[in-house]
This record gives C-alpha cells, sequence and structure tokens, in this order.
C-alpha cells in the first residue's frame, strides 16, 4: 500500500465512521517512528480542535513470525475508532485494565467492520467464539496490559 491508498481508504472509512469534522491524516511509518515497539499503528489526537494523526507501520518492519499477516486497512480502522472516544479517554486517568478492555472492543469492531466491507466471512475456529461475548467472564478473556505487548496478543512471537 502506497500514501495516496492510504489517503483514498482514510478518506473512506472518515465517512463511514462519521468522522468527517475531524481532520486526519495518516501516513506510512517505519517502526523506529512509533512510540513503542509493540504497535503497528498509534494515533494522537487534540480534541478540542479534532485533529488527528495516524501513523501505521511499514509493512516491511511487521514481523513475519505472527500468526496473522498485518493489515494496514483494519490497523486504520482500529486508530480511527479511537477517536471516537477521544473525550472519554482524555478525561479520565490512565486505568491499564479499562484501556485493556476497549482496546478489545475497538479491534473486534474494526474486525468485523472490515470484513463486512471485503465480503468475508470470519470462520469460527474454538467453541469460546461461539459463546456471546457478554456470557464470557472477563477472567477467561485475555486484556492487553503492559505486561502483554501487543503483537503477544495478536498471536506474535
Amino acid at each position: 500500500m502506497n500514501q495516496e491508498e492510504l489517503d483514498r481508504l482514510l478518506a473512506e472509512w472518515q465517512k463511514r465512521l462519521r468522522l468527517q469534522d475531524w481532520d486526519v491524516k495518516a501516513k506510512i511509518v517505519r517502526a523506529r517512528d512509533l512510540d513503542s515497539f509493540d504497535r503497528s499503528a498509534q494515533v494522537s489526537w487534540t480534541f478540542n480542535s479534532r485533529t488527528a494523526l495516524i501513523k501505521i507501520m511499514d509493512p516491511i518492519d511487521y514481523p513475519h513470525n505472527c500468526e496473522w499477516p498485518n493489515d494496514l486497512e483494519e490497523s486504520l480502522v482500529h486508530e480511527l475508532l479511537h477517536l471516537h472516544f477521544a473525550g472519554i479517554s482524555d478525561s479520565l486517568h490512565d486505568n491499564d485494565w479499562r484501556d485493556g478492555v476497549i482496546e478489545q472492543a475497538l479491534t473486534s469492531i474494526d474486525l468485523a467492520l472490515v470484513e463486512a466491507k471485503r465480503g468475508n466471512g470470519h470462520e469460527v475456529e474454538s467453541e469460546m467464539a461461539k459463546v456471546p461475548q457478554h456470557l464470557i467472564p472477563l477472567s477467561n478473556m485475555t486484556v492487553i496490559s503492559p505486561e502483554t505487548s501487543e503483537h503477544e496478543a495478536q498471536g506474535c512471537i
């Protein structure tokens, strides 16, 4: 994917997610340009001016030993979804548990949206995946914490 394709996807997803009131820029960057080694993308924003910058890791830097391939469109959608929670995130103090739950929710939503756009069905791989999410106790969920990198949570070694 090049910058022109990323800009096209950004415009499409801003409209789909009703984020046209935000001035969002997105760019593909090398891993060293991200704030943390365990991220494939990140977003920074200024809520009052509704401006945001999304950085997405260049596929050349993505670990090759991951169970799931890097999907730039999914990363873009995930970071855009953060903007819907920007006001809440800015007003609350750091809470690792809450942040982990929000990350899990956003990951589920971004995957569903991208798959729906592409017309892909997602095959159920385990019995647990068939259980409605609201019936699964939090103790059975893997919450991303400071000790669990995003790559570990995504099946990367």
